[in-house]
């Protein structure tokens, strides 16, 4: 929508790429700096993390099959 306030069309694509890197520098800062000493490193909790996502995303829809 830049053209309707006389920007040009790059601003919106200027506007979603700050916006990206905001959502981005927040999940980061949620991340944990410092792990305790209960093995598997830096990258042991947020790996958890996205095993446990992965296993709660639904199976895909059949939009053929649904229709």
């Amino acid at each position: 929508m830049p053209l309707a306030y006389g920007q040009h069309i790059n601003a919106e694509i200027t506007s979603q790429i700050l916006d990206s890197n905001v959502l981005l520098a927040a999940i980061l800062g949620l991340t944990p700096q410092k792990t305790g000493g209960g093995g598997g490193g830096a990258a042991a909790g947020p790996l958890k993390l996205i095993i446990s996502l992965q296993e709660n995303i639904p199976d895909r829809i059949d939009m053929f099959a649904l229709k």
